[in-house]
């Protein structure tokens, strides 16, 4: 920027990165079924297992009262993020 504002005073702003993935959780009879990425709105890829390793993620809904969640179909979007890696080296494990 310097080069293309000569003699200007530049203010800068900077944000720390999240990377994420979106993902859509389907749950049938209260469990999780299969978690997979929302891909390109159509197809995406499995990632049930991935997903099941946390926590926050319920592998079952709770009940609520009358029509339990426990009895049909679920689907939620959200979104999975990290803060950061513990290595920089390729295959290093997310924290």
């Amino acid at each position: 920027m310097e080069k293309l504002l000569p003699g200007e005073e530049i203010e800068w702003t900077v944000e720390p990165k999240v990377d994420g993935l979106a993902i859509s959780l389907r749950y049938e009879n209260g469990r999780l079924k299969v978690g997979a990425t929302r891909g390109d709105g159509t197809t995406g890829d499995d990632i049930t297992g991935n997903l099941k390793t946390i926590r926050s993620i319920p592998l079952q809904l709770g009940p609520q009262g009358k029509g339990s969640a426990k009895t049909g179909r679920a689907r939620i979007r959200s979104g999975v993020r990290w803060s950061g890696w513990k290595s920089s080296r390729p295959g290093a494990r997310f924290t």
